[in-house]
């Protein structure tokens, strides 16, 4: 009203093709959480879909990454140990070594 430009933080810019994708921490924990208690997918289906994302190293220990322009999400996961690291990032370079230092701290606790 004054002039002054706002940016909202919650706008979902429709540039390229889509589709578009809105998301907090808070959404991926619950869509996690259920996923691990049975609640959307049977166990079965579960572990099945997870397998691809097995660490080469880590027994049980389970990564998920994805980026696009602007945005990256890194999932790691100990479904044994009840552990749950996730970040979410607006920025595609930070993620990555703030993910590292996470899962590092809570593999060696």
């Amino acid at each position: 009203e004054d002039g002054r430009e706002i940016e909202n933080i919650y706008a979902i810019l429709k540039q390229g093709p889509g589709p578009w994708l809105f998301s907090t921490i808070h959404d991926i924990t619950r869509f996690w959480q259920c996923c691990q208690e049975g609640r959307f997918l049977k166990a079965a289906s579960f572990k099945s879909l997870l397998e691809p994302y097995a660490h080469p190293t880590l027994r049980g220990f389970y990564e998920i990454k994805g980026q696009a322009p602007g945005v990256r999400c890194c999932l790691g996961a100990d479904l044994k140990a009840d552990v749950l690291i996730l970040v979410l990032c607006n920025k595609e370079e930070e993620a990555e070594s703030v993910y590292n230092q996470l899962a590092q701290l809570s593999l060696e606790s």
